[in-house]
């Protein structure tokens, strides 16, 4: 699901069509104007990658399922799939009149995103541990559960914000995610240490 999320991503960079542009300057240009369809599949590319790489190390830890813990995976891989068009549709109005609408539908879906992560971690801790042992419990509970519950409430305030401020609020949405990555490089490095 992740892998096929990140191919249909180049779907929505156009390619300039022959004859639209008269001189080397002229196709320059014209991929330059298009810059905010790249900042959008740069982005969706970068958030799915962390959240496969994320989904990826969690597993590595959990041994055991139940049907929550399925359905829970299911909500996640469905945010992951609504990404590319919330982004998409935040690239091509970027520069409109109506980039407000478009950037707080992205914020929402960055917030589903996260909600998916606190209803997984929920999923695989209670009512019974799925992790492998307690140190693996301890290191998902530390690193991601705690850390998503507190990026609701950012991610949220981002949300609400995005009404009136959407740039400043797409802006420290897409920040966000390099916390995101550290964690992606902290969980697997903690598991690596563990015997």
């Amino acid at each position: 699901m992740f892998a096929i999320a990140i191919t249909l991503l180049i779907l929505e960079i156009k390619v300039p069509p022959i004859g639209s542009s008269h001189s080397v300057s002229e196709f320059w240009q014209r991929l330059l104007e298009d810059w905010p369809s790249w900042f959008g599949f740069c982005l969706s590319f970068i958030i799915i990658l962390v959240a496969w790489v994320n989904h990826h190390n969690v597993f590595k830890i959990i041994t055991k399922s139940n049907l929550q813990f399925i359905y829970a995976n299911g909500f996640m891989l469905f945010s992951i799939v609504v990404l590319p068009f919330s982004t998409g549709l935040m690239s091509e109005y970027f520069r409109t009149d109506l980039a407000q609408p478009a950037i707080t539908v992205y914020c929402f879906s960055i917030l589903m995103h996260n909600m998916s992560w606190i209803l997984f971690g929920r999923a695989a801790m209670y009512p019974h541990s799925l992790f492998k042992d307690r140190e693996s419990h301890d290191i998902y509970l530390k690193a991601i559960y705690k850390a998503s519950q507190v990026a609701f409430l950012f991610y949220l305030s981002l949300c609400v914000l995005s009404f009136w401020f959407p740039f400043v609020s797409m802006v420290l949405m897409t920040v966000s995610w390099l916390y995101w990555v550290f964690t992606a490089v902290l969980v697997n490095a903690k598991q690596k240490e563990s015997p």
